[in-house]
């Protein structure tokens, strides 16, 4: 089964934004959350995750790394700090977005 593009395809696709659904942003960033848990699950002490998304939606960036160190922080879990974090600009003048953070376990 074909998957039809995500968001970071937008300004290449801009029908894309006339079959998305809320009950589909809800989706992609359930399915994003559940490869990071994945990640961060084999991940060892000292590793680093670089978690890099061509969207802007928030529920797929910035929450995602939110609950990734509040899980981290509880039930003894090994602390998770972000090393370094960069959102493109809306106003990009290419109209090509990007989010990116680098997170540290331990």
């Amino acid at each position: 089964m074909r998957r039809a593009p995500a968001l970071g395809t937008l300004s290449r696709r801009p029908d894309i934004k006339l079959r998305r659904t809320p009950a589909d942003l809800d989706a992609l960033a359930a399915l994003q959350g559940r490869i990071l848990d994945a990640a961060l699950s084999v991940l060892p002490t000292g590793g680093r995750l670089a978690h890099i998304t061509c969207t802007l939606n928030p529920a797929e960036n910035e929450a995602q790394v939110e609950r990734l160190l509040s899980a981290a922080g509880a039930a003894g879990a090994a602390p998770l700090s972000v090393e370094v974090q960069h959102t493109t600009p809306a106003d990009t003048p290419a109209r090509e977005f990007f989010y990116g953070v680098v997170l540290r376990k331990g």
